[in-house]
């Protein structure tokens, strides 16, 4: 670990800012496992991360897209849907688990079930407010049929001014996250989206994460992360979870 007694200036924002490998260590791909750093999710949407730049750890890509391969890894069977990093997910929000049971009702009907991660995300304070950001808003839609993929639903969640996240919910119990720039919900969405010759709407849909509960820890990271480099705060004074998140960024810059 980074002996911060001794360290040099570890202000946020220094282009040559260094953190132990140690760090890191949680962010290291186990040697049984596939590596998820490619350029396909699953089939056949492409993957990336949309989000914001980390400063000169990562600078900012139009359109605010980037591969994978520049994300620290997140193993999957570090997050089980229990939220468990964040101390607890808080209390119920009551109009919100009314309309999840409603959804719930109507995915039942086509054969679907809702992710129980998805579930605590939508309907508990905790996780609902580590989406909380400058520019986005959570509002739940759906269930929504992607035209390319009718046996599928999507719902959506998560809202900023050019981008749309999604629970994707496929037949064959399939289900991670997803955005896309589309307004699936809107009258008219599917058909205009059916006509368009180089944007079909399977190929406006980009995967971004296997599940919400990891979709919530990168998104929350993230975000600590660059208000910490907006304020000039120091790198000893982020959570020690985030700390290892932003030293396994700085090791994947340099790959």
């Amino acid at each position: 670990m980074t002996d911060w007694s001794t360290a040099e200036d570890d202000r946020l924002g220094r282009p040559d800012l260094v953190l132990s490998g140690d760090e890191a260590d949680r962010y290291v791909r186990p040697p049984d496992t596939a590596d998820p750093h490619t350029a396909d999710g699953p089939a056949p949407f492409p993957a990336s991360w949309h989000g914001t730049h980390l400063g000169v750890y990562r600078p900012w890509a139009s359109p605010g897209s980037y591969p994978m391969s520049q994300l620290p890894y997140l193993n999957p069977r570090a997050f089980t849907g229990d939220f468990s990093w964040m101390g607890g997910i808080g209390d119920p929000i009551g109009l919100r688990v009314t309309h999840v049971e409603k959804i719930k009702a109507e995915l039942n009907e086509v054969g679907l079930i809702l992710p129980p991660d998805f579930e605590t995300l939508a309907t508990r304070t905790n996780p609902h407010t580590a989406l909380d950001r400058s520019g986005s808003f959570m509002e739940l839609t759906g269930p929504l049929i992607n035209p390319a993929e009718p046996g599928a639903r999507m719902i959506r969640f998560l809202n900023e001014q050019v981008m749309r996240w999604f629970l994707y919910l496929r037949p064959n119990g399939e289900s991670f996250i997803v955005r896309s720039p589309e307004h699936f919900e809107a009258p008219g969405a599917a058909a205009e989206a059916e006509q368009r010759e180089d944007g079909s709407p399977r190929n406006t849909i980009v995967w971004c994460a296997p599940s919400a509960e990891i979709f919530t820890y990168r998104f929350r990271a993230e975000t600590i992360i660059a208000r910490a480099i907006s304020e000039g705060r120091r790198a000893r004074d982020l959570p020690p979870g985030i700390r290892a998140y932003l030293a396994a960024a700085l090791q994947r810059r340099a790959l």
